[in-house]
């Protein structure tokens, strides 16, 4: 509400963004964890839908008839989370998967996820 307090806070934020380069961070972060999911989910090919800007990732998914498949969605997000990854269902049908990590993951950690993501998901496939 424009209080002056709010707005010196905000505005150290600000200087806090700039001065780490995290909008530039956050679009190098993001290309590489698109690039890592890709190669990841490759064999899924129309399956598995990657889409995102910066580190705000949606991965899609959905059976072999091209309708949503939120089953897989929701197993995963439950395996992911039992391999110390957090999670959240997403999309109006709950067939996407939400991934932000923090601006700074590190590439080591980025393609640790999807690597894991990855593997549980061809897992599951083949059981």
């Amino acid at each position: 509400l424009g209080h002056p307090v709010g707005c010196a806070m905000a505005l150290a934020q600000l200087e806090r963004i700039e001065e780490r380069r995290l909008v530039q961070r956050s679009a190098r972060a993001g290309m590489e964890l698109q690039e890592a999911l890709q190669a990841a989910f490759d064999e899924a090919g129309n399956r598995v839908l990657i889409r995102g800007r910066g580190l705000m990732i949606g991965v899609e998914f959905r059976r072999s008839s091209g309708r949503p498949d939120a089953k897989t969605a929701l197993d995963l997000v439950m395996a992911m989370l039992k391999s110390g990854f957090l999670l959240l269902p997403s999309g109006e049908l709950g067939n996407v998967i939400a991934i932000t990590p923090p601006l700074i993951v590190t590439p080591t950690q980025i393609r640790n996820f999807a690597d894991c993501f990855g593997r549980l998901y061809f897992e599951r496939k083949t059981r």
